[in-house]
């Protein structure tokens, strides 16, 4: 009698004790070879940095503007200049806001009506939104308080030149804000021409020097 030999079956997986499949290989945080977690540790380099939050409005004062530094505060000088306007058009722009003529004075029509030691109310400054020069001390004009265009050029042009300051602060991170730097830069050198322009050269060499 001649046998034939037939295949052996496979033996059958060891039994995990209902441990289930063997875990993944562990990849160093990438979550398992496909995913690349985007909740993992961050890569080489770091995240990156965070924008800068933008500078809020300044509000409006609640007192009587009786100072060309008061006024251009009211006026919300910083998100003017950092908006990337010319330093003469914003000085016109709060000029006339106030009361002042397109060329030098005041309107004689344009008088204040705060009275002094008096906190506005919110009311108050929603009325004057477009006569701003409502908010001068009563009584009182640009020209009655001494305040001048020029006055006010010289304000802006100050509040403008503080931004050269930066350039002595540690550089922004990436993403922090290099656009905004730009901008300071800009009204700085107008800001120069300007006063060129005005025959007031020595200021006009103190910033292009800062620059």
């Amino acid at each position: 009698m001649s046998f034939k030999k037939i295949a052996q079956a496979a033996p059958p997986a060891p039994d995990m004790g209902g441990m289930g499949a063997p875990p993944a290989p562990d990849l160093g945080g990438m979550g398992g070879g496909m995913d690349l977690g985007l909740g993992a540790a961050p890569m080489a380099g770091g995240a990156p940095a965070p924008p800068m939050a933008p500078v809020g409005p300044t509000p409006p004062s609640k007192f009587p503007l009786d100072s060309v530094n008061a006024i251009i505060k009211d006026a919300d000088i910083s998100q003017k200049i950092m908006g990337g306007n010319d330093i003469g058009d914003v000085v016109d722009e709060i000029w006339m806001m106030y009361g002042g003529q397109e060329y030098a004075g005041s309107r004689s029509d344009c008088v204040g009506e705060r009275m002094p030691f008096k906190e506005a109310s919110d009311d108050e400054i929603e009325a004057t939104l477009n006569e701003r020069w409502k908010r001068l001390p009563v009584g009182e004009t640009l020209t009655s308080l001494g305040i001048e265009k020029d006055d006010m050029f010289e304000a802006v042009q100050n509040y403008s030149f503080g931004f050269s300051k930066s350039k002595n602060q540690p550089a922004q991170p990436a993403g922090g804000g290099m656009g905004l730097a730009s901008l300071k830069l800009d009204n700085m050198i107008k800001t120069a021409f300007l006063l060129d322009q005005k025959g007031e050269y020595r200021k006009a060499d103190e910033i292009f020097n800062n620059i």
